[in-house]
């Protein structure tokens, strides 16, 4: 049977199995007079073999042909377990000595992997695992092999230990915790012995902190036991202070020992806290903005709002002097009068201490000599009266009066407009300061919002959304229209958006942006900026403690499921999720996953209405695609599921709490940040689905709910 070819036709790659995924790695291109080492890597799941796969999968971080490579199952009992090993790389008509270390869970090559003695090419290798009729370690073999344009040919052998897990492992292998006080460690220990042992602890630590912890644990055969113990450190520890203690523990009876380390440290934070005050009251301003940048390193910086108290503090900072600004609504911008960074204020930190600071922001203090005047006139008459007024603040007062053309007219609060100064978020500045060209894209959100109240009142969804997509167009259109004209006279690009009412400016200068903050129906400008998703990866030696567990103790259901009980809704209720359609702004989504490729709305390839990449990330302009993982986890949560009909079957791994549903994706994050455009452009997106052009809007397409699963920390938006 022909199975599906590669996408990059080439020789001399090497190929490596995990977990029943064959990957093809390296190798030769031809150019038509040489052989062109690549650095391309493709994938192909032998359970779904529909075609390789090279979207999902990270490249080499070097071009590499002529090698060998070795792959370990998630499931093998070896500290490789889940990885590929790539031993050598040849780049025709050279060869290099260089090895790596490729990691399935987190899609990361690692070039830090030792490299082979000797630089080879076209050389032989292969694994010898443990008990292979053999009494020593197993390890990865490397043999013969050229050099140097064929001429000269290699008798060498080299040999890389692959260490075992031993009879009793504990784990995690190394870490370290940083605290104070009472610290607790948790530590987990297998046993694999052939029988159930209790097995002795004992501490060691390199200072005299107090260690306290059980001297013994009993631990059935094949199974693993968690159990802690606590250090304490003084109170009068110096900072980073550290304690390395040894843990060892020794079977009673089989005398299987195994060895750990834990690192603990006082943890001695540094960094600032900050209050921004209102220099006419002396009080906290709740929510203020503050931008923190390097003086001498600008791609070293932070940024944050403060509390509903005008505080705010930032750790794990790194050392040295910062230029340090502030806004908020209704204020002057911290260095409006001399200019950035020229008028900056700057803070200097030290390792070891929380620096506290105070930052003033003027603003105007309006009063008037009067309450107001009522005056009734005869036809043809008039009156003059006096209004003064008075800013009794530390900055400019900027002032509007409106009126009514008769008595009829309700009476309208009038509302100050912003002053300019504290409309231009301060990022924006630290941009174009940034910039060789002295521009910056940035965002104008408009001053006038839809108003969508009727729409809560509406029961026919169809209805709904099209009143929703037609409300927020027609403002938009209108209430942008001045600002559009102005810069496309100029040549400006734009994007428009209408969820949120407002337009990203490409390559705007300082002067434009004071231009477009200086209007009275602009609300305010804000960088396009990114929000980070978090980013948590487990160490190997936890990722290999899970596996143990996962053999051990295999489940069918997975914890999150449990958790909110879904399961039961699904037995007791009979409900999946039939009939709703979720989506996310993610990363993307792997929509051929065979978790999620059943509920995709797109079914096997109709991706107008249920795909859109507004930016950019992966090769995703016609179809879903993931260059980061993130998403794809996140439309599992919600509705993973190899067989959604029946998701508690015995083949089944039950993974999303709504099996049922069907999904739909817009790629709001190009990578491990998602820019505030692909964001906002996605937000359109959800209200009224296109084609992939991304025309033709559509708000039947909807979805019922959205996921943005990438806030928290500072990630919020």
């Amino acid at each position: 049977m022909a199975g599906p070819p590669l996408n990059l036709a080439r020789s001399y790659m090497a190929t490596a199995v995990v977990d029943g995924v064959i990957y093809a790695i390296g190798g030769d291109d031809w150019d038509g007079a040489s052989l062109i080492a690549v650095d391309i890597v493709e994938k192909l799941d032998t359970a779904n073999p529909v075609a390789w796969d090279d979207a999902s999968v990270a490249d080499l971080p070097l071009p590499c042909d002529e090698n060998r490579a070795v792959g370990f199952d998630s499931t093998t009992l070896y500290y490789l377990a889940g990885t590929v090993v790539v031993a050598g790389c040849g780049q025709w008509s050279d060869e290099l000595p260089e090895s790596l270390l490729y990691d399935v869970a987190s899609n990361t090559w690692d070039a830090a992997f030792p490299d082979l003695n000797d630089a080879r090419r076209n050389h032989a290798g292969t694994f010898i695992p443990l008990g292979d009729g053999t009494d020593g370690l197993p390890g990865i073999w490397i043999w013969r092999g050229r050099q140097a344009s064929d001429s000269t040919v290699l008798t060498t052998v080299e040999y890389y230990t692959v260490v075992p897990l031993s009879e009793l492992t504990l784990s995690p292998r190394d870490q370290t915790i940083e605290a104070n006080g009472t610290v607790s460690v948790t530590l987990n220990a297998t046993n694999l012995s052939g029988a159930d042992e209790t097995f002795d602890l004992a501490y060691a630590g390199s200072a005299t902190w107090t260690i306290d912890g059980p001297a013994a644990i009993f631990v059935p055969d094949g199974e693993t036991i968690s159990f802690v113990f606590t250090v304490v450190i003084p109170e009068d520890a110096a900072c980073f202070a550290a304690d390395e203690v040894e843990i060892v523990g020794t079977g009673q009876v089989s005398m299987f020992t195994d060895t750990v380390f834990a690192t603990i440290r006082q943890f001695c934070p540094t960094g600032i806290t900050v209050t921004i005050l209102d220099a006419n009251t002396g009080l906290g301003i709740p929510q203020a903005y503050i931008y923190m940048e390097k003086v001498d390193d600008d791609s070293v910086s932070e940024e944050t709002f403060a509390d509903n108290s005008g505080v705010f503090t930032i750790t794990e900072v790194m050392t040295g002097t910062y230029y340090i600004v502030s806004s908020a609504q209704g204020y002057l911008f911290t260095p409006q009068v001399g200019g950035w960074p020229t008028a900056t204020e700057q803070v200097t930190i030290d390792l070891g201490v929380v620096l506290s600071h105070d930052l003033t922001l003027d603003a105007p203090l309006m009063s008037w000599s009067e309450n107001g005047f009522w005056e009734t006139l005869p036809e043809g008459s008039q009156v003059t009266r006096t209004l003064t007024i008075t800013n009794d603040g530390t900055s400019d007062l900027v002032y509007a009066i409106d009126t009514m053309e008769n008595s009829e007219a309700p009476l309208v609060t009038p509302v100050a407009p912003w002053l300019s100064s504290s409309k231009i978020d301060p990022r924006i500045l630290s941009d174009i300061s940034a910039s060789p060209e002295g521009t910056a894209d940035f965002i104008i959100v408009m001053q006038e919002q839809a108003d969508l109240r009727l729409a809560y009142g509406m029961a026919d969804w169809n209805a709904r959304g099209e009143y929703v997509y037609q409300t927020l167009a027609a403002l938009a259109e209108q209430s942008q229209a001045a600002i559009r004209a102005e810069l496309t006279q100029n040549g400006i690009e734009y994007r428009p958006f209408i969820a949120t009412n407002g337009l990203l400016v490409r390559a705007g200068d300082m002067e434009l942006a004071n231009q477009m903050a200086a209007r009275a129906d602009v609300a305010f400008l804000m960088a396009n900026d990114e929000v980070l998703l978090e980013t948590f990866r487990p160490s190997v030696a936890d990722q290999l403690s899970q596996q143990l567990l996962n053999m051990l103790t295999p489940i069918t259901i997975t914890w999150g499921v449990q958790a909110v009980n879904a399961d039961d809704v699904w037995v007791d209720n009979g409900v999946l999720g039939e009939g709703i359609v979720v989506a996310n702004i993610d990363t993307g989504v792997e929509w051929t996953h065979e978790a999620l490729v059943n509920q995709y709305r797109g079914g096997v390839g109709d991706h107008d209405y249920n795909w859109y990449m507004p930016t950019s990330g992966c090769a995703g302009a016609t179809e879903p695609c993931d260059n980061d993982g993130h998403g794809s986890h996140t439309m599992g949560t919600m509705v993973g599921s190899i067989t959604p009909t029946d998701p508690l079957s015995d083949t089944n791994m039950a993974i999303g709490v709504a099996p049922g549903a069907q999904w739909i994706a817009c790629k709001g994050c190009e990578g491990r940040g998602c820019s505030y455009e692909a964001l906002l452009a996605c937000g359109d997106w959800m209200v009224a689905p296109t084609d992939l052009n991304g025309e033709n809007p559509d708000p039947s397409q909807r979805p019922h709910i959205i996921n943005n699963s990438w806030g928290g920390g500072g990630g919020d938006f």
